[in-house]
């Protein structure tokens, strides 16, 4: 019966070629205390083009 009611809600609107049912008591979930488990172990900044503008302004030619 679960799978009948998946295929009903999820393949109305999108072509489906694979879905997973699983019961409710089976599916595991984090809780927010354990939020630290998710921060990167290193700092990857530099991996955000957040500070690419910036540097643009830096090394551009100022305009006379």
């Amino acid at each position: 019966m679960a799978l009948v009611l998946a295929k009903e809600q999820f393949t109305r609107r999108d072509a489906c070629v694979n879905l997973w049912v699983a019961p409710y008591s089976k599916i595991a979930a984090t809780s927010y205390d354990d939020a630290a488990l998710f921060e990167h172990a290193t700092d990857k900044s530099y991996r955000f083009g957040g500070s690419y503008r910036e540097q643009q302004r830096i090394t551009r030619p100022k305009r006379k």
